[in-house]
């Protein structure tokens, strides 16, 4: 067991026995699942509501409400997909 120092660490060693728990009912490693959240899913839901942000500053009447759309409904999906999986682990958590 890991030693216990400060608040954070708790805070860590549960993500870090939550995403252990995500290996098990969605049969990928840890390191995959830490790549995904990490790496890609992170990155990608930060650029995508930044060029929602940019387009709904740069565009003008009806064109700046759908490429905000275009950019900003998929970064919502990303945030909700990666939620909706933490949420089901942390229920299904022994």
């Amino acid at each position: 067991m890991i030693k216990v120092t400060n608040q954070w660490d708790v805070v860590c060693n549960y993500c870090i026995a939550l995403m252990e728990h995500m290996c098990t009912f969605t049969g990928m490693s840890y390191g995959t699942i830490n790549i995904l959240l990490f790496v890609i899913f992170g990155p990608l839901s930060t650029l995508l509501f930044m060029a929602a942000t940019v387009s709904a500053i740069w565009f003008k009447g009806r064109k700046r409400y759908i490429v905000t759309a275009i950019f900003a409904v998929p970064g919502l999906m990303i945030i909700l997909a990666v939620l909706l999986t933490c949420a089901y682990a942390m229920c299904t958590m022994p």
